[in-house]
């Protein structure tokens, strides 16, 4: 059985939906939003790697809930980043307010950029030692290590991350958002 997600969500009829399947005994193995399969762990349609992460929150003893959304792009680091950074973050925090959830923002940023600094100084430094203006298939003959490493760099830097974050607190929802994901 596929499980059906609602767009709108009643105040005190707020679920989560994971939790409130497994309950009812569905099999969570796969579920259809808007029309694509995806499968836990796999990818939609089976045609590149999944680069989407996601978490939510069961610890009755926190007086918060969240449920949090990460749309990779161009490969996983940053998601992967991402999605440990706050997840860490939260599961420490005491309480959640707009403030917390900013800041939260752009300490994972700060942080994500901080991780890749050394890869981007090292890229830098590779860009200068080839002339500029040189053509591709130029500086590949005569900047063999130099092109190699450059592109093995690439994947290390490149890439990078949506995020859509709720938390229940109390009787407030807090909704922060990053990119072009929307909640």
């Amino acid at each position: 059985d596929d499980i059906e997600l609602h767009k709108s969500v009643k105040g005190s009829e707020f679920r989560d939906i994971s939790w409130k399947s497994r309950q009812r005994g569905h099999d969570l193995s796969s579920c259809t939003v808007e029309n694509v399969r995806y499968k836990v762990g796999g990818t939609p349609n089976g045609e590149h790697d999944n680069e989407d992460r996601w978490f939510e929150t069961h610890d009755v003893s926190k007086p918060y809930q969240v449920v949090a959304l990460f749309d990779g792009h161009d490969g996983p680091r940053a998601v992967d980043h991402v999605h440990k950074y706050i997840k860490n973050e939260l599961e420490r925090a005491r309480s959640v307010t707009s403030t917390t959830l900013h800041d939260l923002f752009v300490e994972t940023e700060t942080d994500f950029f901080e991780n890749i600094r050394i890869y981007v100084e090292e890229k830098q430094k590779l860009q200068d030692a080839i002339p500029p203006g040189m053509k591709s298939y130029q500086a590949s003959q005569q900047y063999p290590r130099e092109v190699a490493r450059l592109q093995e760099l690439e994947p290390l830097i490149s890439g990078g991350c949506t995020a859509v974050v709720a938390v229940v607190c109390g009787n407030k929802l807090y909704v922060a958002n990053v990119g072009d994901s929307r909640a």
